[in-house]
């Protein structure tokens, strides 16, 4: 399992076209969030695949290793982000941070939640949110 003091790291990339960040993850199911309590973690986003990883470290050395992946594809998005607070381990005690949905609409019924992600930098949830719509169209 990643290191809960490494959720605070910066932002490792700045292009459109490839982007990574540690993150926090909520995990869902039929749309509806099952995870109880937070993971830390890693997320790629690369030529429209999203990756999550346990840690950096893995995806450096390892990256088939990775946890989830998401082919991002016409009718995903993110969803508005919102400020959470977080009481957790790597929290350090508690603090806010923002969060936002990736979302997937079907066209047909009402958009499913596939994850819920997490950032301890209102810039590093936009960036991403950013870059998961720039790659979903």
């Amino acid at each position: 399992m990643a290191s809960y003091a490494t959720l605070s790291d910066p932002v490792t990339n700045h292009e459109d076209s490839f982007y990574s960040c540690v993150v926090a993850m909520k995990f869902c199911a039929m749309g509806m969030v099952t995870s109880t309590t937070w993971t830390s973690g890693y997320v790629t986003l690369l030529d429209g695949v999203m990756k999550l990883y346990d840690s950096k470290e893995t995806c450096e050395k390892q990256p088939n290793e990775y946890v989830l992946r998401i082919g991002l594809e016409k009718g995903h998005y993110a969803s508005p982000i919102v400020q959470t607070w977080i009481s957790q381990d790597f929290a350090a005690g508690g603090g806010n941070f923002h969060a936002f949905y990736l979302m997937k609409d079907y066209g047909v019924m009402v958009p499913l939640k596939q994850i819920k992600l997490c950032c301890s930098h209102k810039e590093t949830a936009e960036r991403l949110a950013r870059v998961i719509d720039a790659n979903s169209n």
